[in-house]
């Protein structure tokens, strides 16, 4: 999770952990110094480390490095002194110039990878996971609206509905009078004609499903694809028949 597969894919770059591989032995080094001869620091750092994650741990999508970041700077404390105990340790001097070169290239091969993963990759890899397509998605389906037919945002659009009221300009003075999101069951809830989340049984003839994935339903039309700027689709619109 921190070194190789990373968190949810808004939390890192394509490809990529957390944190770097090669600050890893440098970190378990750090840990080992510090236990072995500051014991005091070491604790403070251990109740810092187990106190972090409580509070993330407590709600669901866990781990999670967005609520994980109260751990930090510890994982670079630990890299450092590790770093900085391995080149005492090294007693000719030759050798320590060239494992600082070396570790050096190495740390420069990983920040320009992430460079390139992070501002190239991930605005076209990684275009969905930031929600693009959210405003397409409520454009489209613009065309269909008629003010008596409903719209389906289905729930793999993540809360869906402030994207809804955003991007459709809806007046904050009538959502408030209306008194908000009226939720017809646990999983859905409705805004006027407009449905988000587990809603199927409610669409009758006419009526417009927008999901991020394929629906093979049979009474459902396929009527408009999604896309993002690489062309990639990242959003169906379904009509029922």
């Amino acid at each position: 999770w921190l070194f190789i597969q990373g968190d949810i894919q808004r939390h890192h770059a394509p490809d990529f952990g957390l944190l770097y591989v090669i600050s890893l032995p440098f970190i378990v080094m750090g840990v080992y110094f510090l236990f072995s001869n500051e014991r005091m620091i070491a604790l403070l750092l251990g109740y810092w480390f187990l106190l972090a994650p409580i509070s993330g741990s407590l709600v669901t999508g866990s781990p999670n490095a967005e609520r994980a970041l109260i751990m930090l700077p510890i994982w670079q404390i630990l890299e450092a002194l590790g770093f900085i105990q391995l080149i005492k340790i090294i007693n000719r001097k030759i050798l320590k110039k060239l494992l600082l070169v070396l570790t050096g290239l190495i740390y420069l091969f990983f920040f320009v990878l992430y460079v390139n993963l992070y501002f190239l990759h991930t605005n076209s890899d990684y275009q969905q996971y930031w929600q693009y397509g959210y405003q397409q998605a409520v454009n489209a389906v613009g065309k269909y609206e008629t003010g008596k037919n409903k719209i389906l945002f289905s729930e793999n659009y993540e809360q869906g509905y402030i994207f809804y009221l955003f991007y459709a300009k809806y007046d904050p003075a009538k959502y408030i009078q209306s008194g908000g999101s009226n939720r017809i069951t646990k999983t859905c809830y409705n805004i006027g004609t407009v449905y988000f989340g587990k809603c199927l049984n409610n669409l009758s003839k006419g009526d417009i499903y927008v999901t991020q994935t394929v629906t093979n339903l049979k009474d459902l039309k396929r009527t408009t694809d999604i896309k993002d700027e690489s062309g990639k689709i990242v959003g169906y619109l379904y009509k029922r028949i």
